[in-house]
């Protein structure tokens, strides 16, 4: 692979799965002169707004497959003849065969489509610098995020990697004192099959988070059964240890673990359950959307 291949170009080629792993270790490394702070930083800017630019190109090509999808039913209190049509790649094509599976998972539940109220720029008072009126807009992240998150996998995992690299020597890594098998434990290898399915999502939703917050996940993925067996066998620390390695060190030390596990277990109480509970339903409505 050529080093200085552009980055973006690069970018583009990372969430089609082009490179290795390695490969991909090597280019961060010669791109940013062996892992200098400051090149990592604006190597991590220009991540980010890969990732934003190409989430808002998805929304905003779906969001056309919709609206032609509804100027083919001008009758607003038609359904979609999802069940006259078996096939609906073949009805409405390919790049609209994802919208139909989306729409569908709403329609199979009795759902409307989600909307979301944000300040209508057009009631805006200067002098006392506020909205007046809020209006209702299509909720593209909601209804469309799950899908893109998972075509973005490899670059989330590109951003891991990014950080990680950044000021190792303010966040080493935990290490436990003893590894029975000598090898070091991804989190993705703790999920069900079932459950890889919403990693991308996790890696976006909960990607800077507070230590807490990633207890309640995991909570939340053992609660909804997409916790291998394996998870039962091992330590906290080499739990934690999962985590940090694809989540980074915001994720914590193995006593702010255990003692979320203890608050959100052991001493749980209406509060803590309610809490709990949120985390429950956000993952579930998320993996129902796939």
């Amino acid at each position: 692979m050529e080093k200085k291949i552009d980055l973006n170009k690069f970018l583009a080629l990372v969430e089609v799965g082009r490179f290795s792993e390695l490969e991909i270790y090597n280019y961060v490394e010669a791109l940013t002169g062996g892992f200098d702070q400051h090149k990592l930083g604006l190597m991590q800017k220009t991540v980010k707004q890969y990732i934003i630019d190409r989430k808002e190109e998805y929304f905003t090509e779906q969001e056309t497959n919709l609206i032609d999808l509804l100027n083919l039913f001008p009758d607003e209190d038609k359904e979609f003849p999802f069940k006259e049509i078996p096939d609906p790649e073949t009805f409405f094509g390919k790049d609209k065969a994802k919208l139909i599976k989306i729409l569908k998972k709403y329609y199979d539940e009795g759902k409307g489509l989600p909307f979301k109220e944000i300040p209508d720029p057009d009631t805006f008072i200067k002098n006392e610098k506020r909205f007046a009126g809020t209006i209702l807009i299509l909720d593209k992240e909601k209804l469309f995020g799950n899908a893109i998150h998972f075509q973005l996998y490899l670059v989330y995992e590109l951003q891991n990697l990014i950080s990680a690299k950044l000021a190792p020597q303010l966040h080493k890594p935990l290490k436990p004192k003893h590894t029975p098998t000598g090898i070091s434990i991804k989190f993705i290898q703790l999920l069900t099959e079932e459950g890889k399915k919403i990693l991308p999502f996790l890696l976006d939703a909960y990607r800077g988070s507070k230590i807490k917050e990633y207890s309640l996940m995991f909570l939340s993925l053992k609660a909804l059964g997409y916790l291998t067996e394996e998870v039962n066998g091992l330590s906290d620390g080499k739990i934690v240890e999962a985590l940090r390695e694809t989540f980074g060190e915001r994720v914590g030390s193995r006593a702010s673990f255990n003692k979320a596990l203890n608050d959100y277990g052991i001493y749980i109480d209406s509060t803590r359950k309610a809490e709990l509970n949120r985390h429950i339903q956000r993952i579930k409505e998320a993996f129902g959307h796939l």
